[in-house]
């Protein structure tokens, strides 16, 4: 493994702002989660349960779905890369 230079150029940059989005980010979402947490005890609207069992709510639904399982497929590739890091590492 080569060591790291010290001089930083565009590659630190970019990665020096992304984690900053991210930084960014990751506040707003604990906002939004805090604002979440105070509406569970709001009384629930009236439901039309024929809408909620019909074919565009399932659609809605299953697409719903399908997006974690791909978001859940994303963070096992990149937990097994980083495992791999780290072993290459250690």
């Amino acid at each position: 493994m080569t060591p790291a230079t010290s001089a930083p150029g565009p590659e630190y940059d970019a990665y020096r702002r992304l984690a900053e989005e991210f930084r960014q980010a990751a506040a707003r979402l604990r906002e939004t989660a805090g604002r979440m947490a105070g509406y569970r005890d709001l009384p629930m609207a009236p439901h039309d349960l024929a809408v909620l069992a019909g074919p565009e709510a399932y659609r809605v639904f299953a697409a719903f779905v399908a997006a974690k399982e791909d978001l859940s497929g994303l963070l096992r590739e990149s937990i097994d890369e980083d495992r791999a890091l780290l072993a290459q590492m250690g």
